[in-house]
């Protein structure tokens, strides 16, 4: 549950690379304006992306190491109707032939 009043959620999702070579990130996007992304590589943060910014940015995860993926959700953004279930969807594109996007659901339920 997500209080509507209480300021933005965030919740980071973990990116590993496990490959053999360099992972690239970029062509970051949200499916809400309520929502915005950043990728934090080695403590060093990308621009945010939201659901109509496209960026050239691109972020490399060295084998091994990891990424996080930021999201900030902000519950006040669509005012008192937009209390009740919510889904966003965060899409990041990769250089990897098996993983070309990695899509990430953000869900919950905002109250009053």
């Amino acid at each position: 549950e997500i209080k509507i009043n209480a300021g933005n959620a965030e919740k980071i999702f973990l990116i590993k690379n496990i490959g053999a070579g360099l992972l690239k990130l970029s062509g970051i996007s949200t499916s809400c304006m309520c929502t915005t992304a950043q990728v934090i590589i080695d403590g060093k943060g990308s621009p945010f992306f939201g659901m109509h910014q496209k960026s050239s940015w691109v972020g490399e995860v060295p084998v091994g190491k990891e990424a996080e993926l930021k999201i900030i959700f902000d519950p006040a953004f669509h005012g008192p109707s937009g209390v009740g279930q919510m889904t966003r969807q965060i899409v990041v594109e990769t250089n990897d032939k098996n993983n070309p996007k990695l899509e990430f659901m953000l869900k919950g339920n905002v109250v009053e």
